[in-house]
């Protein structure tokens, strides 16, 4: 499961450049959680922060990489990725990037290891 949650997004941030809808990104997550054999666990994978976009759960004038959602890409808009994957009713996994939109794709902003910590 954490395999598929870390490679959904990875198909992700191969997708990201200005001009494409979000929802052609999040289309491509979607069919990587489902190619690896899981569910998605949120209708939505990705949400814009920034001063911009005040913190509202989700409600409002954020941009969210979501099925349908026509709203383009620009550079330097930011966004958290949090991917999730599930098994409905027994467990889930999940990975997040932050990213930063550039003139020809986007910049990860995180800086730490992409790898597996239980606890």
């Amino acid at each position: 499961m954490e395999d598929v949650s870390r490679k959904a997004p990875e198909k992700m941030l191969e997708a990201i450049r200005p001009g494409c809808p979000l929802g052609e990104v999040w289309d491509v997550w979607s069919r990587a959680v489902t190619d690896g054999g899981y569910e998605g666990r949120f209708k939505r994978t990705g949400y814009s922060i920034g001063v911009n976009y005040a913190p509202d759960w989700g409600e409002g004038y954020i941009l969210s990489f979501q099925r349908g959602e026509s709203r383009t890409l620009r550079p330097n808009m930011t966004f958290h990725i949090p991917s999730v994957v599930e098994v409905s009713g027994l467990a889930h996994a999940g990975t997040s990037e932050t990213v930063r939109v550039t003139e020809t794709g986007c910049e990860i902003l995180t800086n730490f290891e992409r790898k597996l910590f239980v606890r």
